[in-house]
């Protein structure tokens, strides 16, 4: 998946993962993302598609997204188990990343 949203279920797989006593799924509302027109696409709360184009734009946010959540992975399938999976990834990925810094050899 290469498109994530605020809050969606990424977020909130890894938040049930590190701190599940701070989420409640049940207060989740769905989003109301509103298309402006129908060539400008809700593209993320504050902005819109036009044209293959993020342009900004002001929107009421409480009314596109009652829980504060946006995205296209609606937070209700969210699971403390690809919030683990996530973590790990991303672990995996810095400590990679550190090695591979390790073979640089920085000069003064």
């Amino acid at each position: 998946m290469e498109h994530w949203g605020h809050g969606d279920v990424l977020e909130t797989s890894v938040m049930m993962a590190i701190a599940p006593e701070s989420v409640h799924l049940e207060l989740s509302k769905p989003i109301n993302a509103q298309d402006p027109s129908e060539n400008m696409k809700a593209a993320y709360i504050q902005a819109v598609n036009f044209k293959g184009g993020i342009v900004r734009l002001v929107r009421d946010t409480k009314e596109i997204a009652p829980s504060g959540w946006f995205g296209p992975f609606d937070p209700k399938d969210s699971s403390a188990e690809l919030g683990q999976e996530a973590l790990d990834l991303a672990v995996s990925y810095i400590r990679d990343f550190l090695e591979e810094m390790k073979q640089i050899e920085l000069s003064s």
